[in-house]
C-alpha cells in the first residue's frame, strides 16, 4: 500500500510540478510558469520511490504472518491446490 500511494501521490505532483503543465510553449498552461521540478516525465523519480516505499512498508509493517497460517499457506502452494 505505501508502494501504491506514495509513488501515486509523488507521480501526480511532480506532473503537476513539472514543465509539461505549465512554463513551455507546448504546455497545458503555457502562459503560466509554476515548474519547480525540471524534468518533463517525473516516472525518474517515482517509480524508484515507489519501490523504496514499498521495501520500506514490507520493513515496518507489524502484520508479522502467523507462523501455522504461513506454513500452511506453503503446503498448499508447494502442492498446487486449495486443500
Amino acid at each position: 500500500m505505501w508502494s501504491l500511494y506514495g509513488g501515486l501521490i509523488c507521480s501526480v505532483a511532480l506532473a503537476v510540478l513539472s514543465p509539461a503543465v505549465s512554463g513551455s510553449p507546448t504546455a497545458l498552461f503555457p502562459d503560466m510558469d509554476f515548474a519547480v521540478f525540471p524534468l518533463k516525465y517525473p516516472s525518474i523519480v517515482s517509480i524508484p520511490l515507489g519501490f523504496v516505499l514499498g521495501w520500506l512498508g514490507s520493513v515496518l509493517s507489524r502484520d508479522k504472518p502467523h507462523p501455522a497460517a504461513r506454513a500452511a499457506f506453503e503446503r498448499r502452494i508447494l502442492a498446487g491446490g486449495t486443500s
